[in-house]
Formats: structure tokens, C-alpha cells, sequence
């Protein structure tokens, strides 16, 4: 009997480290780069493919001063009934997600997407995103937030070119 206890919880804790966790941009979890304007707020999902509970951290990498969470973590009911998204765990904006249901509670958690954030791009340069696992050294998947200026910019800035040009030919 206590060699099928120890089997079991090897099967247990095996099934929870192999969960598969992605990002996911407007549903598609395909997406490793996406290309915004400044300003511009873009949906991010944590997927997973298990039913089972695993830790999670969702890290907004240096330098973080260029794009911002924009409100609270959204919960799916996917994530099950008793799912905690918890905000600034290490003090620089990195969330720590949890999905969780006790035994028989309903809902219990799916397979699919657990928990929704909004990211709004502030300055450039580009913003990285990285899912890390429970052993927070592993980095399961990871988007990378490409800031393309505003059109505005562009003309001002070509137009300060051929300044610079116009006046080079007169000297």
C-alpha cells in the first residue's frame, strides 16, 4: 500500500511539472513577436494545456519603464473556482498565478486560457514578456513587443533629415 501512495504521488507531481503554459496574443498562442504603436494596449493570456494546479510567473523584463500593466489580472473560470493572480510578488510588477479549485469544487480547472492581463506600451525601445515556470529559472515561453513609432514621428523625423541634409549641402 505505501508503494502505491509513493506511485501516485509520483504521477501526481510528474503530471504537474510537464503542463504545458504559453502565451497567448488574441488567442493565438503562435505569436512570439507582435508589432504595436506607442500607446497602444495589446491582451496577453497565460494558457495551459492541463488540468492541474502549477505555479506560474509572468515577468514584465527591463527595461520596464517602456510598457506598464494596465489594471488587475482577469481570472478565467477555467483557472478553477479558488485561482490567485497575485501582483508585485519581487516588488517590480511581476505577477505570480495560481490556478487552483479544491477537490469537488466547481468550476474545476480546464485546459485552456487561465488568466488575461492588458499591456500598454508606453516609450520605446521594444518590451519583453517571459512565462516562467514553477522553478522560476526556466522560461517557458516568452513575446517580444515590437514599439513602431507613431506617423507623426516619422514625418517629423524626416523631416528633420533633410534639414540636416539641406543644411550640409549649404556649408
Amino acid at each position: 500500500m505505501k508503494k502505491l501512495w509513493i506511485l501516485m504521488l509520483a504521477l501526481g507531481v510528474t503530471t504537474t511539472a510537464n503542463a504545458t503554459l504559453t502565451l497567448s496574443v488574441n488567442g493565438d498562442t503562435s505569436v512570439e513577436t507582435i508589432e504595436i504603436q506607442v500607446g497602444e494596449i495589446v491582451s496577453i493570456d497565460v494558457c495551459s494545456d492541463t488540468s492541474d494546479t502549477y505555479f506560474a510567473y509572468l515577468e514584465l523584463v527591463e527595461p520596464f519603464v517602456n510598457a506598464a500593466w494596465v489594471g488587475d489580472m482577469t481570472i478565467h473560470p477555467a483557472a478553477g473556482k479558488s485561482a490567485m493572480a497575485i501582483k508585485d510578488i519581487f516588488g517590480d510588477g511581476t505577477w505570480l498565478l495560481i490556478p487552483f479549485a479544491y477537490p469537488g469544487e466547481e468550476p474545476p480547472i480546464s485546459p485552456g486560457c487561465h488568466f488575461e492581463i492588458e499591456l500598454e506600451c508606453l516609450d520605446y525601445p521594444d518590451a519583453i514578456i517571459n512565462l516562467h515556470d514553477y522553478d522560476w529559472g526556466n522560461i517557458v515561453d516568452t513575446l517580444t513587443i515590437i514599439q513602431i513609432p507613431e506617423p507623426a514621428s516619422l514625418i517629423i523625423l524626416g523631416f528633420g533629415m533633410l534639414a540636416l541634409r539641406k543644411r550640409r549641402r549649404n556649408l
